[in-house]
C-alpha cells in the first residue's frame, strides 16, 4: 500500500486519540481486510489489541466498532 494511501484511510476513518480509551487498546493503523485468511484488498483499519476479549465479557463502551466514518471497516 501507497503512503498516499494510508493516508487516506487514516483521513476518511476519522480516528482520534479517543480510541486508546478502549479497553486493550494499543494501536491502529491503515491496512486491508483480511476475512478468513484471505486479503480482501479493501481498505481498512487495523486495531491493535494486547489481550482479545470476548465480546460478551466487554462492557459495551469498550467494544470497536465494525465500522468508523466513512464506511471504513476494521
Amino acid at each position: 500500500m501507497k503512503p498516499e494511501e494510508e493516508k487516506e484511510i487514516i483521513r476518511l476513518a476519522g480516528l482520534k486519540d479517543g480510541i486508546f480509551d478502549l479497553k486493550n487498546v494499543q494501536s491502529f493503523y491503515p491496512g486491508t481486510k483480511v476475512k478468513n485468511g484471505v486479503d480482501t484488498g479493501e481498505p481498512c483499519m487495523i486495531i491493535g489489541v494486547t489481550k482479545k476479549e470476548d465480546i460478551n465479557k466487554l462492557d459495551p463502551k469498550d467494544w470497536i466498532p465494525s465500522n468508523l466514518a466513512n464506511g471504513i471497516k476494521t
